[in-house]
């Protein structure tokens, strides 16, 4: 049986993040085009394609390191798009950036192991750090990119460039994955 290692979960997150992240522009704005905050069904549809294949991605990775450690089921990758559309959604419509990735990236990040057994039975604080790793890793990712937009403005540029596009989910994504993989793997490591 494989063991759990903190080095492999963090190896994990970051290639999930990185590989979903390096396609999801291309998917919601490659045939769409950019957008303001109103979305047309197209632009809601192919978002939301987008979203599932990011949490595709990320559950599969982060699947491929927990499976044996915690006896997760194949078929339970479905919940990390399906529960990560429906928060970035709710993220978006109840008040748009940056709540859609304040919602969205923890969710993203736990949504497949933080409801198992063996995370339940740790005390409160390992309980917390293990939900909390990944959404510190967004609001780090969020204050990079803010940095970097006051001198650069990426951020008003993105909707005209898939590659800034990109650029812009890539500084967003990465410090999630790293930061919230290396937090969350302390409780991992402390439930097996």
């Amino acid at each position: 049986m494989k063991q759990f290692t903190r080095n492999d979960w963090l190896l994990k997150n970051f290639l999930g993040f990185a590989l979903s992240y390096s396609i999801y522009s291309l998917l919601a704005h490659g045939y769409t085009g950019g957008h303001d905050y109103e979305l047309s069904f197209a632009q809601f549809l192919a978002h939301t394609v987008a979203l599932i294949v990011v949490g595709s991605i990320v559950g599969v990775a982060q699947y491929s390191a927990l499976s044996e450690s915690y006896n997760l089921r194949s078929s339970k990758i479905i919940v990390v798009p399906l529960f990560f559309v429906a928060f970035f959604w709710i993220g978006y419509y109840l008040s748009g950036p940056p709540l859609d990735i304040i919602l969205g990236f923890p969710v993203l990040g736990s949504v497949l192991w933080i409801f198992d057994e063996k995370i339940r039975k740790l005390t409160i604080p390992y309980k917390i750090l293990a939900y909390c790793g990944f959404f510190c890793g967004a609001l780090v990712g969020g204050m990079v990119l803010t940095l970097i937009d006051t001198q650069t403005g990426i951020i008003g540029k993105m909707q005209d460039s898939i590659g800034l596009h990109t650029i812009m989910w890539l500084i967003l994504a990465l410090p999630t994955a790293v930061i919230g993989g290396w937090i969350s793997g302390i409780s991992i490591k402390k439930s097996l």
